[in-house]
């Protein structure tokens, strides 16, 4: 028996929002199989792209069993196919969306952005576009929804500070391997007064010192291992659900995108990112 587990936002948002499960007690029995399986709850939205069933794009020859929104055995099975990878199908979708997508049709409503499946966020720009440009293309990275609820007039170029400048932050927050749900407390004098005390002799340049390279260290790797900016498409479906700023621009979430490689460029030196540059 799979123990019960405690529901926090990502859970409830994958499960009852895009799964469509509002019954409480099979919303705790998906999670408790997406945990006793090792499935990622925001990659989970691997089951998302049962739209592609539904627009016939896969067949049951695919899937073996229909899938269905809201449907408790749908999920269920999906989630057991993919982790044992049943057959050709569940073995690229255990690849994600995108790869889904790639085979079988659907990018439009394949919701990913550079191949992370998105977390529960739909703010605006700022968590659209710094999940594009994030290291790791989290919505941790540089908390892009979280600068969006806090804009008051949305402004290019200071929500692109804003993102950079909570990126290299976090960089040094991550490497004193703290919760970023703490991330409050540990502000720069008490992060300071804590290290110093164990005579590390830092100063809050320093810390700005760190953060930077671990940044520019996390863009070299991406770089290494053949990230291009240039590649992202962002899928149609986030241009027509109504965000927390209401409807986003394609055109206009490109243009951001452009203007950080621009930065990008002024960051490192070069277009080109290498170890020379870093």
């Amino acid at each position: 028996m799979i123990p019960k587990i405690n529901p926090y936002n990502e859970k409830v948002t994958e499960v009852k929002e895009l799964m469509k499960i509002t019954n409480a007690e099979i919303e705790n029995q998906l999670m408790e199989y997406m945990h006793g399986y090792g499935e990622c709850f925001i990659r989970s939205q691997q089951v998302k792209y049962f739209e592609a069933f539904e627009k016939g794009l896969i067949t049951l020859d695919d899937t073996v069993v229909p899938l269905k929104f809201g449907n408790k055995d749908s999920y269920i099975n999906a989630i057991k196919f993919i982790a044992s990878g049943r057959n050709e199908f569940y073995k690229i979708l255990g690849r994600g969306v995108r790869a889904a997508s790639e085979k079988y049709g659907g990018k439009d409503f394949a919701m990913q952005v550079a191949g992370l499946e998105m977390a529960g966020y739909h703010t605006g720009y700022g968590s659209l576009v710094g999940a594009a440009i994030g290291a790791r293309h989290s919505h941790l990275c540089n908390g892009g929804y979280s600068i969006d609820q806090g804009l008051k007039t949305f402004d290019p170029a200071v929500m692109l500070d804003k993102l950079e400048h909570e990126e290299k932050e976090r960089c040094m927050l991550n490497c004193l391997v703290l919760c970023l749900f703490a991330r409050r407390v540990y502000d720069r004098p008490t992060i300071l007064s804590a290290l110093n005390t164990l005579d590390w002799n830092l100063t809050d340049g320093g810390l700005t010192e760190i953060a930077l390279r671990v940044y520019k260290t996390k863009l070299r790797i991406k770089k290494a291992l053949g990230f291009d900016l240039n590649n992202i498409r962002l899928p149609k479906r986030f241009f027509e659900t109504p965000s927390m700023r209401g409807t986003l621009d394609e055109a206009t979430a490109y243009e951001i995108l452009e203007k950080y490689r621009e930065r990008l460029s002024e960051l490192t030196g070069s277009t080109e990112i290498t170890e020379e540059t870093v």
